[in-house]
C-alpha cells in the first residue's frame, strides 16, 4: 500500500495548482511553467515533479475552472424565458469569459488538442452553445446562427481577445449574437 504524500509536499501541489489556475487565467495556457511555480513558491523542479508536464497539470486545473464556469454560464442562461434570450446570454456569457479568462479563452479555441479531461470540461461549454442555437432555431427560424457558426464565432472571438480586440468588437460580438430577432 503507498504511502500518502508528506504534508509539505501535499501543501506544494495546492499551491502549485492553486497558482497555475491564477497564472494560466491571466496568461493564458502557453504561460511559462516557471511563473507558476515562482507564484506558488517552489522550484521549477518541484512542478515537474509532481506534474510531470503542462499537459498534466492542466489537467489538473482546467476542468475545475471549465465547469465552474459552465454552471456560471447555466445560472445565467436559465435565467432567460425565450430560447433566443438563452441564447443571446449563452453569447454574451462566453464573451465576458474569452475577455476576462485566458484560461478558458485558449482551451474553447484549443479544444481538440487539450488532454482529454481538460477537452471534455470545455466541450460540456460548447455542447450547452449548440442545444441553445438549436432551440432558438427551432423557436426562431430566422436564427442565422448554427452549430457550426456559433463554433466559429467562439474561435473568432478566442483569436481577437488574445491579440486585443479593435474597438467596437464586443459590440459586434454581442450584435452577431442578437441578429434576426
Amino acid at each position: 500500500m503507498p504511502r500518502p504524500p508528506r504534508r509539505d509536499a501535499q501543501q506544494n501541489m495546492t499551491r502549485l495548482r492553486e497558482a497555475a489556475l491564477r497564472i494560466f487565467m491571466a496568461q493564458g495556457i502557453d504561460a511559462p511553467l516557471e511563473d507558476v511555480a515562482r507564484a506558488a513558491g517552489v522550484s521549477i523542479g518541484t512542478l515537474y515533479n509532481h506534474f510531470g508536464n503542462r499537459q498534466r497539470l492542466l489537467d489538473e486545473v482546467l476542468p475545475q475552472a471549465a465547469l465552474a464556469q459552465l454552471a456560471r454560464i447555466q445560472t445565467s442562461v436559465a435565467a432567460e424565458k425565450d430560447p433566443h434570450a438563452r441564447l443571446v446570454r449563452y453569447i454574451e456569457e462566453v464573451a465576458t469569459i474569452q475577455a476576462t479568462d485566458r484560461l478558458l479563452s485558449d482551451a474553447l479555441a484549443r479544444l481538440p488538442s487539450l488532454p482529454d479531461d481538460a477537452a471534455h470540461a470545455c466541450s460540456e461549454v460548447m455542447e450547452l452553445g449548440q442545444r441553445l442555437v438549436a432551440e432558438a432555431r427551432r423557436s426562431i427560424p430566422s436564427v442565422f446562427l448554427d452549430e457550426n457558426s456559433l463554433a466559429a464565432l467562439v474561435l473568432a472571438n478566442s483569436t481577437v481577445q488574445r491579440s486585443g480586440p479593435p474597438a467596437g468588437w464586443d459590440e459586434l460580438v454581442i450584435a452577431l449574437a442578437r441578429a434576426h430577432r
